[in-house]
Formats: structure tokens, sequence, C-alpha cells
């Protein structure tokens, strides 16, 4: 059952991966010792072997479907929330909000394709 104003979402079984090569990029920005071994990452997990990749992936799949039968229907006085879906082109951002950082970015063209 759904609390009243959360809304339903329809996400899209997918799978983006890409290589992004912003070696480059980062220096002319001045991030340089994060591409040496002299760079301490450790803050952000503990792992003190942690390294720069340029190899994302990200996975968004279903774990399973549960259904159960209804014995009686309720009706409430409220409005429905709205039902999202996403079966059409959108970006996804995937956000820190203790750092306030965009920690992946990627754009779905089509999510109908399987």
């Amino acid at each position: 059952v759904m609390r009243e104003g959360i809304p339903e979402l329809h996400i899209p079984k997918l799978s983006v991966s890409g290589t992004y090569d912003l070696k480059r990029i980062l220096m002319n920005m001045g991030v340089t010792d994060v591409f040496s071994d002299r760079a301490d990452l450790s803050g952000i997990t503990g792992n003190p072997d942690m390294k720069v990749s340029k190899v994302t992936l990200l996975k968004i799949h279903e774990n399973g479907t549960e259904a159960a039968a209804v014995s009686s229907i309720d009706f409430l006085p409220h409005s429905v929330p709205p039902i999202i879906k996403f079966d059409y082109p959108f970006l996804l951002l995937i956000f820190d909000q203790h750092t306030q950082s965009i920690l992946f970015m990627g754009k779905i063209v089509d999510p109908t394709v399987k």
C-alpha cells in the first residue's frame, strides 16, 4: 500500500556502461594528485588502495515480483498518487547528499530496447 503523495515509479530494467577518460579535463582543472600513486582516497571508503577508474557500469533490475489476492476494496477520499513511468528518454543522476556531488550521470535514449 502506497502512502498518500508518494508517486508509483516504473523504472525499466537497464544496464549503462561506458569508458570515460576525464583525466585530461580534470588535470586542466587542477585535479592532478588523484591520478598518481600519492593519492589518498581512503576518506571515501576507508580503503587505502582505492584508485580512480575510467570505466563505469550501472545496472538496474528487478529482484522479483510479488502479488497477493485482494478481498476488499477501500475508497480513499484523497487523490491517487501519480504514476511515473520511465518509458521515454531520460537523464539518470546518482547524487551524494553529503558531499553535494553527482557520482554518476547517464542518458537513457531508448528505455524500451531490451
